[in-house]
């Protein structure tokens, strides 16, 4: 009876014991317990919808999408989308996801009736078959073909029952043989316009709604098939991987070869089938079960598990992603791992303990140092001797300090408070010391060209007779503190001191190069001459190189470190190491390489003995926490590729913005929110991120962390932009700037001109009628005050008229007075002359005429007198 996924997850641990019971018995080769690599694992904890999951793969757009026991996951390297039933998906576990060549995905359900879905704006929707679909207990693989018609082809294969096809919206069954156990299928693949088909049966073709059956038999092959993989060679050639019951093997040129028949894939009745996945080195063979990794150029088999950093010791599928990540799906979740360029030993995998203070190389094998002991590492195994002073407490400080192999193949170990250790080839172990050395640490050793063993304390210098008697050189003047031990090409000593710089002691003559710095500049760690004569010092402060015998800083040209260097070697390829407080550095004479924890390295500190470089193209590095290996072989020939980014849309107030268009926003539309992805998986927290905005920005932004795929622009003055954004993976490679189309940002309606100059004569009419009105009110005011002034004027003048008309009559009304009596004496006197001539006399007429005279002069004189 089949098994669910759960009781697989059941059966998992019984089944695992048997497989690596198998492995240690029958692989001998394969490490006891193998490297560590770095390794970022993926659950339901990280946001995966299951953590069961069955197949994966990469669009074209680098998103990872994921098969899962409940629905299909899709991770971006930021953030993850799970779709379920309520994004149209029929089932709950998928077993299958399948992206073709137009760069449709597409997912199948993994059991009861062949549910075929393809997403399409964000929903999943259902290829229905015309007639009734029968119920599979559990459907393992899945190949999507479009024919001359560009009609739909899905080859499906369901357990023990062959292949079914749908075609022309129906799904028909496909029999590979008469043999129930011979339908049983290990592999599709498609090539070009057919599928291949691998099963128990032998090896089939799927070609224009065909079925080619037994081609294995042209080339010899057993027909029990348990695995098939197509790999694209980059000469354009084709190659065809196949896994039998305990073979692996490729055609290719039409020929068939066998690469290795060591295995044994049937480790129960359930698990028919071999996964398979292709490398430029080599290939990957799994199970749920086993990982195994077959490198072709060495012919070494590597198992991977979970000593190896892996979250189970099985995967269900591998994919090698555009970056050459290695992707690892498991029922317990998914690996990532990014790069097997370094990988990594600790107690867990046979190390003594987890700090490698010392390394190096001797016959062979690797020897390295811990605190009190040494261990010998063959690439397999790792054998431990502990040294013990048999004269001395065991709570001494025993950190192996520095390790020499002499040219007769005797290791020498500088053991701090230990002392001087010589084991020979038969790991015999002899202390050397004498009386002014007892006490002092013992920190370095070297093998001089002469073949004598010299080594130092912390204060003097010691050299070794023929004899093995320990005779003391002594030091200069000065109380150095030594570190390192070195020697030059001729013949000199060099020793690295705390704070004098190096000490140089030639034919019992001392020196000293210094640097005239500070102190820092004069603590000595490492020194290296290259194979160009350089000669490189590593400094507390930083890389140093000895010039016309004074210690000279190495500014502003490469290579070139800022910090406290431990150790510099040149390997076998003429490239330059420099092991750090903070990782190690790589200089290959064009470009810096920085390895930390973050790509793999087992510890950020390295310690100042610990490198070596084996034979087979790798490199040994002891840190604080481990053994690293640099391996050569896994580097890969050609260019990682740059990020994948890409515009999604804008946001803008409620509009959205297509960023591939032009756009034109309104002057209230001007905070913008710009959504993007940037795919990099080599180090997602290392994926970096620049943006510039045309037209606002001269320069490129600081470099920033994706963490929300969104870029914020706020109040934006009117003008005319396009947004342009890079990224930057965590190897610094950089990708080409994605531009959007152009964004206009329009004025206000009352910044435009036209406005503008409305409201200009609109507000000079208004101003002209304004001081108009003003000026007419301020002339009506005066003009209402002068008249008031001259009404107020006008009043007095008449009440003045008025009184002088009174005045006047009272003052006719006196002359009137006045000037009738005179006029009255007048006419009364004339009146008299006139009636009475006859009767008066001459005198009296003559008084009468006297007093019309001083009558008339009187009147005259008040006359006279009113008129001036």
């Amino acid at each position: 009876m089949n098994k669910t996924p759960s009781q697989w997850n059941g059966m998992k641990d019984k089944f695992m014991k048997r497989t690596i019971v198998f492995l240690f018995i029958s692989l001998s080769f394969l490490a006891s317990r193998g490297q560590k690599y770095l390794v970022e694992q993926y659950t339901e904890i990280d946001g995966l919808s299951n953590s069961t999951v069955f197949d994966l793969e990469q669009d074209k757009r680098g998103q990872m999408w994921f098969a899962t026991k409940n629905g299909i996951s899709m991770y971006d390297g930021n953030s993850w989308k799970n779709f379920g039933k309520p994004d149209g998906l029929n089932r709950r576990s998928y077993s299958e996801i399948e992206i073709d060549q137009k760069g449709q995905i597409w997912a199948l359900a993994r059991s009861g009736t062949a549910k075929l879905s393809y997403l399409k704006d964000g929903k999943w929707i259902s290829v229905y078959n015309k007639k009734p679909s029968p119920v599979f207990s559990k459907i393992n693989f899945l190949e999507i073909l479009y024919d001359r018609e560009d009609n739909l082809n899905a080859l499906i294969a369901p357990n023990n029952d062959g292949i079914y096809i749908y075609k022309h919206g129906r799904l028909e069954h496909l029999n590979l043989s008469d043999n129930r156990r011979s339908d049983k299928v290990s592999g599709l693949k498609k090539t070009g316009d057919s599928i291949l088909i691998a099963s128990h049966g032998g090896l089939h073709l799927f070609h224009n709604y065909q079925v080619y059956k037994n081609i294995e038999k042209e080339y010899g092959i057993d027909p029990d098939l348990y695995g098939l993989e197509i790999q694209k060679l980059k000469n354009g050639k084709t190659r065809i991987w196949l896994a039998g019951k305990n073979w692996i093997g490729f055609i290719q040129d039409n020929e068939f070869r066998v690469v290795a028949n060591h295995f044994d894939f049937v480790t129960d009745k359930q698990t028919y089938f071999v996964g398979m996945e292709a490398v430029d080195q080599g290939i990957y063979i799994y199970n749920p079960f086993f990982i195994f990794y077959h490198d072709l150029k060495t012919g070494e088999t590597e198992h991977l598990g979970e000593q190896s950093g892996l979250i189970s010791e099985g995967g269900t599928d591998i994919l090698i992603d555009r970056e050459k990540n290695i992707w690892i799906a498991s029922f317990r979740g998914v690996n990532k791992i990014s790069s097997k360029l370094l990988c990594f030993y600790d107690e867990t995998n046979g190390l003594y303990n987890d700090e490698v203070t010392s390394i190096e190389k001797s016959q062979g094998q690797i020897v390295l140092g811990y605190h009190g002991a040494i261990s010998f590492f063959d690439g397999h195994t790792f054998e431990h001797l502990e040294l013990n002073h048999p004269g001395k407490d065991h709570q001494l400080e025993k950190r192996i300090q520095d390790i020499e192999i002499d040219s007769q193949g005797n290791i020498w170990v500088a053991a701090s408070k230990l002392g001087l250790a010589k084991i020979d080839e038969n790991r015999n172990i002899s202390w050397h010391y004498t009386p002014d050395s007892i006490n002092e640490y013992a920190v370095s050793v070297l093998e001089h060209k002469n073949g004598e063993i010299y080594f130092i304390s912390t204060k003097n210098l010691f050299r070794l007779t023929k004899n093995d008697d320990v005779v003391k050189i002594g030091s200069s003047d000065k109380d150095y503190y030594m570190r390192k031990l070195f020697h030059k090409d001729d013949g000199s000593l060099l020793i690295g001191s705390l704070r004098n710089g190096i000490i140089q002691y030639n034919n019992g003559q001392w020196s000293q190069i210094k640097s005239h710095d500070t102190s820092a500049s004069n603590s000595v760690y490492a020194y290296c001459k290259d194979s160009d004569g350089n000669e490189w010092v590593g400094m507390q402060d930083g890389l140093y190189i000895i010039q016309e015998q004074e210690l000279k800083k190495v500014n502003n040209s490469q290579p070139n470190v800022e910090r406290s260097i431990y150790f510099i070697n040149e390997d076998s390829e003429g490239r330059l190491w420099f092991g750090t407080d903070y990782g190690v550095y790589m200089w290959d004479g064009k470009e810096m390489n920085h390895f930390t924890t973050l790509d793999g390295l087992a510890g950020e500190e390295l310690n100042r003995d610990a490198f070596a470089e084996s034979g087979v193209g790798k490199i040994y590095l002891g840190t604080n926490n481990g053994l690293s290996c640099y391996q050569q072989r896994y580097k890969h020939p050609e260019a990682i590729p740059p990020p994948i980014v890409f515009l999604e849309f804008c946001e803008a107030g409620k509009d959205t913005i297509n960023l591939h268009d032009n756009a034109w926003l309104s002057h209230n539309q001007n905070t913008l929110f710009f959504h993007y992805k940037a795919l990099s998986f080599i180090n997602e927290k290392k994926l970096a991120i620049k943006c510039r905005m045309e037209g606002l920005d001269k320069d490129w932004s600081n470099e920033f962390q994706a963490y929300n795929n969104i870029v914020r622009y706020n109040s934006l003055p009117p003008g005319t932009y396009r947004f342009c954004l890079k990224a930057r993976n965590a190897l610094g490679i950089w990708s080409d700037p994605v531009c959007s189309g152009k964004i206009q940002i329009n004025q206000a309606f009352y910044l435009s001109w036209y406005f503008i100059s409305s409201v200009a004569l609109f507000t000079i009419i208004i101003i002209y009628y304004l001081i108009r009105y003003f000026i007419n009110k301020r002339y009506t005011y005066r003009l209402k005050k002068q008249v008031a002034i001259r009404t107020q004027q006008l009043k007095k003048n008449e009440k003045k008229l008025k009184e002088l008309n009174s005045n006047k009559d009272r003052f006719f009304s006196i002359i009137a007075h006045d000037l009738r009596s005179p006029f009255n004496a007048i006419m009364g006197l004339s009146e008299y002359l006139l009636e009475s001539d006859h009767e008066i006399t001459s005198e009296e007429r003559k008084g009468i005429i006297g007093n019309l005279y001083q009558s008339s002069r009187s009147s005259y004189e008040l006359l006279e007198n009113l008129l001036t």
